[in-house]
Formats: C-alpha cells, structure tokens, sequence
C-alpha cells in the first residue's frame, strides 16, 4: 500500500482479480467512473504497461491498429476505459487464442461490455469478470475482509457499530466525496461526476436516440421515490415503460443503479436503487428526512453485503421480496429475508412481512436490521432477528 494518497484505500477486490488472472486470459474490471479502477491497476496491482482510453492520443493509434499497438507493449497489458475502442476486442481474442497465457490483460470500464453484443462475443470464454464497488465500511477504515461474516446469520464480534453506517451513508463510498472536508466540496465533486457520466458514458451505452432530457428526468425521479423511502418499480414513472426501461437499463450498464429483482415466491416488479448512497444524496439535493435516510442507510447496507461476498469470490442472484399486499422485503439472501429499517418502532409490523416473507421462500429464519448494536439472532422461540446496520461489515 506504499504510494497511497490520503483518499485511497486497499481494495479487497484486488485479492480476487489476482485469483482471476491465474485461470483468465482475460480480467474485467468494472465499476462507477471514478470509483477507482486505475488506481487499483496501478498502486495496488502494480501494473505498469497501464494505458488509459480517455487519453485521445491513446485512443487514436489504438483505433488505427489494435493489433499494432498492443504488439508494442509487453504482457500484462492494462487498458483503462476499454469499451471505447471496439477493435480491441478483436485483437486481444485473435492474441489470446494463440497462445492463452493467463492474466494477458487487464480491462477496465465505468461501462459493462455485456451491453455491446460484438465485444460480448469476442470475450466469451476468455474473461473473468470482476466488480469494484464503492468502498465498504472496512475498506475506508482500512480493516480486513471479514470473510467468515459472509452469510446471513452468523456469531462473529460486531467490528462497527451502526452509528458508523450512520455517519458513512450520506457520502456513499467513492474515494473523493467520501474523504472531502465538507458537503459543499462534495456537491461540487458529484456536479461534475454527473456531468462527465451522463455526457459520456451514458451517450455510448444508450446509442441511438438518447434524449438528455428524458435520461435526466427519469434520474431525478428516482430520486425523488428515494427520497419518499421508495426504490421504484417501472409502473412509479409517468413516461412509456418501454422508454423508461431502456433508460434504467443504461443507468445500470454504467453501474449507477441496481436492479433487485422479486424472489420467485412472491408477486412484484423489478425494483430500482442506486448504488451509491453519496450520488443519491446529490440527485435529492441534500435533502433531509427520515425516509431518505433510510434509503442511504438501505444502500449502503447493500452495498456492504453485496461487494463483501463479490469480493470473497462468492455469487449470488440478488432479490427483494413482495407479497400482493404485504410491504416489500429488501433482500433475500440464500432465502433469508431480511428487512431494513430506520427506527425500533412498530417492529411487529416489519415482523409480519418478514413472516410471511420466510413462509414463501421456505426459511426458517429472517432478520430485521436496524439502529442498534444489539445482537439478538433467530432462535427456536423467535424466528426473526434483529441485528445492526453493520452487521455484514
């Protein structure tokens, strides 16, 4: 970690991109612009044959000739903003093939390469894909990975309290705004985040017929149902679903929403969050309100659990649940439902969700979350627990 700026910390991501790049010709790392990608590439990984395709020049000869530039360059080879250069593609498959020597190159992109179907194809089979999330609880306190934490219920010490979800929530987990000074210096960082975001990356995923007016309207929408305590379904929007589809999908391919689809034992639509609790705050106007600090508090929360067990090598498909008439669930994870909330009041009520939630996908466990740092798992005489915020950091 020597060389680190006072924002960067160690990624516990960078474990498993080495545990990729012994079986793959081929690493993706993907992740929010910004978020910091190249810095792992470089200080942390200690990549130097790093070329980043935000550099015009950069982009230009490797537009000329692919196959002429990376002949320059010796193995490992790292390219910062791959998706730019469709061509690329080509000529690392036709390298790759020749000679399939693990950990050849390393690619990087605040867009996923799943959205382009001919760079899909080049890749298949030959890449290993990782996710760098914004930076958990452990990571900005420069604690380890807390591996053995990794599953619903467990008995490990608490390592954070919730007060620190608390405090961490309102500046999301992107490097800059995390460790800036104030909210001004951090409402300045995300103006021109948006800015380069929406001009960019969004243009290229979307394609043809981006409007950014619509793509700005749909955004703040979103953000206003965060700001109501709501992650919102397609049907919470006044435009066509098909438009608001393809726009929420764009959002997601350049990882700034998540979708958390309904488990298959209950009845809702796709639900929409996004994933940093830091760019939530910004879209809401730094807004306060009990219910937009539940969906930060919900975000983070997520984000805790989900890049925790990416980064342990560990997959999982993601889901909510809804019943017809019941309150939504936010996740279920390995069929455990777990609820969310913002206060110790009217527990009875979450519980009833929960229950009902638990009979459906067939648990005979759920947990509510909440602000505390008591820890009161499930048992034979009370099946729902109730846990902190920071339970999984």
């Amino acid at each position: 970690m020597i060389g680190f700026m006072a924002h960067q910390r160690y990624r516990f991501l960078g474990d498993f991109v080495k545990k990729q790049a012994k079986f793959w010709p081929v690493v993706g790392i993907f992740g929010l612009r910004q978020v910091g990608k190249s810095t792992l590439l470089r200080k942390q990984l200690g990549l130097t044959n790093l070329f980043n395709l935000d550099d015009e020049d950069v982009l230009s000869e490797m537009k000329s000739s692919a196959k002429a530039f990376l002949a320059k360059h010796e193995r490992p080879i790292a390219i910062d903003e791959a998706q730019k250069a469709p061509t690329l593609f080509d000529a690392i498959k036709s390298d790759v093939d020749s000679l399939r020597i693990p950990g050849s190159y390393y690619l990087s992109g605040s867009s996923t390469f799943s959205a382009q179907g001919d760079i899909k194809e080049s890749l298949t089979g030959r890449i290993g894909f990782c996710h760098l999330h914004p930076l958990t609880l452990a990571e900005s306190h420069e604690k380890s990975l807390a591996k053995t934490s990794l599953r619903p219920i467990h008995s490990n010490p608490l390592r954070f309290k919730f007060e620190d979800v608390s405090r961490q929530s309102p500046k999301g987990g992107l490097p800059v705004p995390l460790f800036a000074r104030d909210a001004n210096t951090r409402s300045e960082y995300w103006s021109s985040w948006l800015a380069t975001t929406l001009g960019r990356d969004l243009v290229r995923v979307y394609g043809r017929g981006y409007n950014p007016d619509i793509a700005e309207r749909i955004l703040f929408k979103t953000a206003s149902h965060h700001k109501a305590g709501i992650f919102p379904t397609i049907a919470d929007f006044d435009q066509d679903s098909r438009i608001v589809r393809k726009y929420l999908n764009a959002f997601r391919n350049i990882f700034m929403l998540r979708m958390l689809p309904c488990h298959e034992a209950g009845q809702g639509r796709d639900r929409y969050c996004f994933t940093d609790a830091g760019l939530a705050l910004h879209l809401c106007g730094q807004s306060h309100g009990e219910e937009l600090a539940l969906s930060l508090v919900k975000i983070t929360v997520l984000n805790e659990i989900i890049a925790g067990t990416h980064y342990a090598g560990q997959t999982h498909r993601w889901t909510y649940y809804k019943s017809p008439r019941g309150n939504p669930v936010d996740l279920v994870w390995n069929d455990v439902p777990i609820k969310i909330v913002g206060t110790l009041n009217q527990l009875a009520w979450h519980e009833e969700a929960l229950a009902a939630a638990s009979k459906k996908t067939g648990s005979s466990h759920a947990l509510l979350c909440g602000p505390t740092n008591q820890i009161n798992l499930p048992n034979r005489k009370h099946a729902i627990g109730l846990v902190p915020w920071s339970f999984w950091s």
